[in-house]
């Protein structure tokens, strides 16, 4: 790319035994004082006493002098480039022939050096009429920092524009009043407008009303240079006349006084993650009528559904009692039924009713000693359960989190519970709790615990199953239970953020394992 600056005069003075050559300081023409010597020997004992690189082409542009400066300043050797057209260390001299020779400036143009590639050089030509062949065209040259410096912000502008209207998200530049200068395609395209619609609007013909008084007083305050920019939501309106979401960045442009000039604006239509908060809220208000529902139905688990086995159980139980001798076999047998299913159906809706609360009904999270509500769990089951063998809990150091501590201790039973039911036979129950401190990310913080027993393990095949609702892997006469304590134990760790797994082969026990942040942000 080529570029106009102001007039240099440049004079070459060089003589030998043969004559000398001149370039006129006004006309920018080369004189030969004798035009014998114009010839091509004259201009190489030129160049051995130039103060400037330059260049002699022909009619068609082939190089045919180069002095040693020149040489030099393209990395090249007279030997390699005589005959070549200039096009090889300026490649653009050929499109700025005719602005070269028109002007009597000069022009910023591309050179291009053999090893270290472009760069920019002043370009001066002037004409040396010859008498026997055409004239040759005499290429000053000046590899000068200002040409560099000019020519790095020609491209930094070129830069900055392309990336301008080429951006993915919309750009504009406004006035201080407001009215849009330039946009780009995405910024236009945002609002359903063509670019050239849009330069001329005002900000305030497409911003919603409801946000437009907020934004001009920050408008104001950078202009007025109180703040060096802001970022804010805000609507816009299409064209068509419903609503686009966007992130709305502004900053202002300065000339060198300090003095302001135009508003530049980063516009981000956020419209479709304002639709997901949306949705999300949606989702959340639905979520939360359908707990209440659950409370409710939880009440009604609780009192109303247990009322009626009651009532079942005890009936059972009077006609046993009162009508036992008068019933054969088979009667005594089906009241049983009656009264154990009675009993099971209790201990469904009870466990059901602990599941649906983990969520709703779930205490504040605080500093909790999970080696404390360890042992307070295992005394509790151990005057619980009679076993007829002599369990034993072993654990390790076991670290403070901050937890639900009702909930934990509920994680806790139904572990430790599980670990005492499924025991080998004949083989007392050996239980150990461990916990590993896991660092994520360099600063999230987990404890991962393992309640680890010697009982009758499980097939890895069932691994997901056995946390799932009602799912059982026993009959009921094998193993009593509802299918629930797991699934409790999966919601409760679910709750704290964390997730729970088992390692286990049939015979060999069982590691349950599951991780917990050491903090909550709530």
């Amino acid at each position: 790319m080529a570029r106009m600056r102001s007039e240099l005069s440049i004079t070459l003075q060089a003589s030998d035994r043969r004559g000398a050559v001149d370039l006129d300081r006004t006309t920018g023409v080369v004189h030969a004082v004798n035009r014998r010597e114009s010839s091509l020997s004259g201009l190489r004992a030129l160049g051995e006493a130039a103060f400037d690189p330059f260049v002699a082409i022909d009619g068609a542009q082939r190089i045919v002098v180069i002095n040693g400066l020149a040489e030099q300043l393209f990395g090249v050797t007279k030997d390699e480039v005589t005959g070549a057209k200039i096009g090889v260390l300026m490649p653009g001299y050929a499109r700025e022939t005719d602005a070269l020779h028109a002007n009597r400036t000069m022009l910023v143009l591309e050179g291009r050096h053999r090893r270290n590639g472009p760069f920019a050089v002043d370009v001066h030509t002037s004409t040396i009429p010859r008498d026997d062949e055409g004239a040759l065209s005499l290429i000053l040259l000046r590899d000068s920092g200002a040409a560099r410096a000019e020519m790095a912000l020609v491209e930094s502008e070129n830069r900055f524009w392309r990336a301008f209207h080429d951006a993915a998200i919309g750009f504009a530049l406004a006035d201080v009043d407001g009215r849009y200068r330039t946009v780009n395609r995405a910024f236009a395209a945002m609002l359903g407008y063509d670019e050239s619609e849009l330069c001329g609007m005002s900000y305030q013909s497409v911003v919603d009303q409801r946000d437009a008084a907020a934004t001009n007083a920050l408008w104001r305050q950078l202009i007025a240079g109180e703040i060096d920019s802001f970022q804010r939501e805000e609507q816009y309106r299409h064209r068509r006349g419903y609503p686009v979401w966007v992130m709305l960045a502004a900053s202002m442009t300065r000339d060198a006084r300090g003095a302001p000039g135009q508003l530049l604006t980063q516009i981000t239509d956020i419209s479709a993650v304002k639709e997901a908060e949306r949705s999300l809220a949606d989702y959340a208000a639905a979520l939360e009528r359908s707990n209440m529902d659950l409370e409710e139905f939880a009440r009604a688990a609780s009192h109303d559904l247990q009322e009626p086995l009651r009532a079942v159980a005890s009936y059972a139980t009077l006609l046993a009692e009162r009508y036992g001798e008068q019933l054969d076999e088979r009667g005594a047998r089906w009241i049983g039924f009656i009264t154990r299913g009675a009993e099971r159906m209790k201990r469904q809706i009870d466990d059901l009713l602990s599941f649906s609360r983990v969520q709703i009904a779930g205490g504040r999270f605080v500093e909790t000693d999970t080696a404390e509500g360890l042992r307070r769990t295992w005394l509790d089951l151990l005057t619980e359960e009679e076993t007829g063998v002599h369990p034993a809990l072993t654990y390790a150091a076991l670290p403070s989190i901050e937890a639900d501590p009702a909930q934990l201790e509920q994680l806790w039973r139904n572990l430790l519970s599980n670990a005492l039911k499924y025991r080998r036979p004949g083989v007392a129950p050996r239980i150990h709790v461990s916990a590993v401190r896991r660092v994520e990310n360099a600063d999230v913080l987990w404890w991962e615990f393992c309640v680890r027993d010697n009982g009758i393990g499980l097939d890895m095949a069932n691994a997901d199953r056995v946390f799932e609702i009602f799912q059982r892997l026993h009959r009921e006469a094998e193993y009593e239970g509802t299918g629930i304590g797991l699934a409790i134990c999966k919601r409760i760790v679910q709750r704290h953020g964390g997730r729970i797994w088992v390692e286990s082969s049939p015979g060999a026990g069982a590691s349950f394992r599951f991780r917990l942040p050491a903090r909550h942000d709530r």
